[in-house]
């Protein structure tokens, strides 16, 4: 019997000290969105007889601009963040459910995706929202060849913030850091422990 309790004690201690499960999500981001349509259509019908000729052209034109906010998640930029979360061994990854187009609501108001039940699990929310892109491509000449070699590079600049559920707006995190900024990216993270 002794043993059945010590078994139990270890285990809820064990079960006391569990990591701590962080829910990553992919990069919000919103984006002005135009369309222009332009469409010309027109049309000859020439008939010719050795008495009479007739034609008719017709000729039309439509133009059509609109313009509307995107709001969506960059897929797929979260991958070195949530290895580094896995490598440390130091917490559990926990999959949030993703916003996609259909979502009712804004991609930045993560307190309301977190009470809505987004990220089911998770003690900590680390969200990024995507403040720069910038793309550049470079063009140069090999040496002592026709060819040519040709870069196109990609920079993301991130903001990253994390919020625990639960926590209340305006209350201070009794934790705060700033880490380095990753590669490419600028960050912070804050949570409460």
């Amino acid at each position: 019997m002794r043993a059945w309790i010590g078994l139990i004690g270890l285990l809820c201690a064990f079960g006391a000290s569990a990591a701590p499960k962080i829910a990553v999500t992919d990069l919000a981001y919103q984006a002005q969105v135009e369309e222009y349509i332009h469409q010309v259509s027109a049309s000859n019908n020439f008939q010719a007889s050795s008495y009479n000729a007739s034609g008719a052209s017709n000729y039309s034109e439509y133009e059509s601009r609109s313009s509307y906010i995107e709001q969506t998640e960059l897929r797929k930029f979260s991958g070195d963040i949530k290895g580094e979360i896995l490598k440390s061994r130091q917490f559990q990854l926990v999959q949030g459910t993703p916003y996609t187009a259909d979502a009712k609501g804004d991609v930045y108001d993560v307190i309301k995706r977190i009470k809505a039940g987004h990220f089911k699990g998770a003690d900590y929310v680390l969200f990024g929202t995507l403040s720069d892109i910038d793309f550049t491509q470079d063009i140069n000449a090999l040496d002592h060849t026709n060819s040519y070699s040709a870069v196109l590079r990609n920079h993301l600049g991130v903001y990253r913030h994390g919020r625990r559920p639960g926590h209340q707006a305006g209350e201070q995190p009794r934790h705060t850091r700033e880490p380095e900024p990753a590669a490419g990216g600028e960050g912070s993270v804050e949570g409460a422990g």
